[in-house]
Parts: C-alpha cells; sequence; structure tokens
C-alpha cells in the first residue's frame, strides 16, 4: 500500500496518523519515566509510587495499541483508509480507474507521488483512441468485475491524437461515441472526462520537431466533448475541466513537473470524481 503520509515530516511511523500519535505519547511518557528513573528517591516517596505505576501502565498501553493497530492495518490493507492527509476523499469500498495516455502513465511510474491506495491506472505511452477502444477498454472490463466495490472512472485521452493531424471536433465526436456506450453499458458506473491539458508549444516544438499539435486544437476538442455531455444529458458522464481549474509547469512541452503531477492527482480525488 506504501506509506500514505510520507509526505508528512511528522507522522512516519505507520500509515495511520491516530496510531502515530499514540506512539508519540509513549515515547514522550517512557522519556519522562526514564528520566525519573535517575531520582530513586523521588519514586519511593508516598504518594509517588503511583506515578510510576500510571507511567508503565499508560506507556505499555499505548505501545500494544500502537504495534497492535500496525498489526491489524497488515492484516487489512486492502479495506484500510490509512492516514489519507494527502486526500480529502478517498473511500475503501470505492475504486477509481484512471485510463490515459503518457501524462497518466508518467504519474503511476514515478515512485516519488503518492496516489491513494484505491486508484488503478490503464495508461500507455503515446497512444490514440485505437488503443483505448481496443486495449484499454478490454483491461477496464476485468477491474469492474468484483461486485463489492463502486466503480468512478477518469479518462485523460485524446492528446496523442491531435498530432496525427486529426479535425479535433471530429475526433472529440469519435471518443464521445465510446463513451456513450460506456456509460449505458455500465449506467451503475460514473465516467469523468478529463479535460486534455494545455502544452507549451514553443517547447514542445523544440523537443518534438514534427509536433502540430497546439493549445487551440485541443481547446476545440474539450468544447466539442463539453458539447456533447450537455446535449447528450447522462446521469453518468461528467467533464472535469482541469484545463481551467489547473495551473501546469511542464519540463519538456507535454508532460508535467513533478508537482504538477501531484496537482493533477489530488484534483482527480478531491475536486473531480464526486461521491
Amino acid at each position: 500500500m506504501g506509506k500514505i503520509c510520507k509526505d508528512n515530516f511528522l507522522f512516519f511511523f505507520s500509515n495511520s496518523v491516530v496510531l502515530d500519535i499514540i506512539c508519540y505519547i509513549a515515547i514522550f511518557l517512557c522519556i519522562i519515566f526514564l528520566i525519573l528513573l535517575q531520582y530513586k528517591q523521588f519514586f519511593n516517596s508516598i504518594g509517588l509510587k503511583k506515578l510510576k505505576k500510571f507511567l508503565i501502565f499508560t506507556t505499555s498501553i499505548c505501545f500494544l495499541i500502537f504495534f497492535g493497530g500496525n498489526f491489524e492495518i497488515l492484516l487489512h490493507k486492502d479495506n484500510f483508509y490509512g492516514c489519507m492527509n494527502s486526500f480529502d476523499k478517498v473511500h475503501s469500498d470505492t475504486k477509481n480507474i484512471i485510463i490515459g495516455d503518457s501524462r497518466m502513465e508518467f504519474i503511476v511510474d514515478d515512485k516519488e507521488i503518492q496516489v491513494p491506495y484505491n486508484m488503478v491506472f490503464i495508461a500507455k505511452s503515446g497512444k490514440t483512441l485505437e488503443w483505448f477502444r481496443d486495449n484499454a477498454l478490454p483491461e477496464f472490463n476485468d477491474n469492474v468485475k468484483d461486485n463489492n466495490f463502486k466503480y468512478n472512472v477518469v479518462i485523460n485521452m485524446g492528446v496523442n491524437d491531435l498530432n496525427y493531424g486529426l479535425d479535433p471536433e471530429n475526433r472529440a465526436d469519435e471518443y464521445y461515441d465510446i463513451y456513450d456506450a460506456l456509460a449505458k453499458k455500465y449506467p451503475q458506473i460514473n465516467f469523468y472526462i478529463m479535460s486534455i491539458n494545455p502544452i507549451r508549444y514553443k517547447l514542445l516544438e523544440r523537443n518534438e520537431p514534427g509536433n502540430v499539435r497546439t493549445n487551440e486544437k485541443i481547446e476545440d476538442f474539450n468544447k466539442t466533448i463539453i458539447k456533447n455531455i450537455k446535449n447528450d444529458n447522462k446521469k453518468n458522464i461528467h467533464y472535469c475541466d482541469a484545463y481551467n481549474d489547473l495551473n501546469f509547469d511542464t519540463d519538456d512541452g507535454l508532460h508535467y513537473t513533478r508537482e504538477t503531477n501531484k496537482k493533477i492527482i489530488k484534483y482527480i480525488t478531491d475536486d473531480c470524481i464526486k461521491y
């Protein structure tokens, strides 16, 4: 499961803030006890023997709770909420499936980026609608067979399609036909179509001289998806406008920096998906 709270320097012993606080209390009491042991006559004073028993008892109980809690986490790690201080909304009975291209693949491959334990990625660099239809969807179908979960699906595709000289509006319509079919097939699943997010054209052109993608084409694609969602008015298809909601930093003009990728994951979890 990984350490959900590893970015918080105050909480790093376990995957639970509560257990870490208990551990801190136990350590604090243990330090007090060790200091007072240097003054044996202090503990021998009438009435203070109870303090000695209290410190021993309370410290022992705290450590038992801490180790017992961590053992419970290990036994039930698939259903444990963990210390989700980085994400406001995470539900153990929900599985969030993210489908995308290299922008999503780079996120899941970056071991320095925390993702919620209930997030599953289906992502491949350089892929387009054909891969989405022929490869990603069969894998998606395999991932939604467990009826014990509620499923949310976030789809972030299209930026590579625009590099083949395709009309952005026509391509968006083609994608939406697939989204529409998915929504009909799985009425119990919520599908979130996340905007194609911006590029830095001049930087990308230096790194990929053959690039024909522009932010104008990306915006045309996004507007067409929005129009189709509104016209179709399906209750289980939603739009996530990260293009306008987030600020993006990129190293190569196309792929985002680690800090931006962290913001994208938090956006998906806390703002895009509705529980």
